[in-house]
């Protein structure tokens, strides 16, 4: 299974200023190196929340074994 791509807390807060400049998904995907349907779920996040931090999760088992 290949992971989701991430974007830096600094990337995030670019990409939501160029949204708010006009400039389009693909545009800003481009200008990050991500694929458009990671810029398109940071904007719905963005658009529903007023965030750009992933949502909270809770400790995987991993973490709580402390291997």
């Amino acid at each position: 299974m290949v992971g989701r791509q991430k974007l830096s807390l600094l990337d995030r807060g670019r990409a939501i200023g160029w949204f708010q400049d006009g400039v389009g998904v693909r545009e800003i995907a481009r200008r990050l190196l991500m694929s458009p349907s990671v810029i398109t779920r940071l904007r719905q996040r963005f658009q529903a929340t007023g965030l750009v931090q992933d949502r909270p999760r809770p400790p995987s088992q991993q973490d709580i074994s402390g291997r």
